[in-house]
């Protein structure tokens, strides 16, 4: 109750809506959340799922990482290019072959019930966020230890260190989203 409160006492100290969602990985598992089941625009954030459904679909055989996807790059490039240089064209295609449909029933196989699309576009929730990444970093996705290995070496490449990275000393490993006044 105490981190809820102070997240939310931070959101009331700055112009703009927030939501707000962290997890404890290691330790006591402590959670806090400002608004966290507000439905958001997710920016560049879905490229997350799309990573997820990527895995699976080259885990099952059906996607393999020398399948051309856009520009003349193939799969494996798309995939670091989406992730380390949110690159968009590149998960664009991949969601037309996927399919947005199932792209989220996957990340909702996960926990991320509240995240999908609309004619309004795709959109998240900042605790659908934070479900997905510590399901991530603890190995629980339904993929192989290998494709956890492969998301985080792609995200840890990440060329946007604004924000979190950059008000931290440890090593922070995330997927923002910038989409005109959204910043994930």
């Amino acid at each position: 109750a105490d981190l809820n409160q102070a997240l939310e006492q931070i959101a009331g100290n700055y112009p703009g809506e927030y939501s707000i969602s962290v997890a404890e990985l290691t330790g006591q598992g402590r959670i806090g959340a400002y608004e966290a089941t507000e439905p958001r625009t997710s920016a560049s954030t879905y490229k997350l799922f799309v990573a997820h459904s990527v895995m699976l679909r080259v885990e099952s055989g059906e996607m393999s990482w020398d399948d051309e996807i856009e520009g003349g790059r193939d799969l494996d490039q798309c995939f670091d290019d989406m992730l380390a240089l949110s690159d968009n064209p590149c998960p664009e295609e991949i969601a037309d072959e996927i399919g947005w449909d199932s792209i989220y029933a996957e990340a909702a196989g996960v926990g991320t019930a509240s995240s999908g699309h609309n004619d309004d576009g795709l959109y998240t929730t900042a605790g659908d966020l934070t479900t997905f990444l510590a399901a991530l970093q603890s190995g629980t996705l339904s993929i192989s230890p290998e494709g956890h290995q492969r998301i985080l070496q792609s995200l840890a490449a990440n060329v946007h260190r604004e924000g979190v990275p950059s008000g931290t000393t440890g090593t922070v490993i995330d997927k923002p989203g910038f989409l005109e006044e959204y910043l994930h």
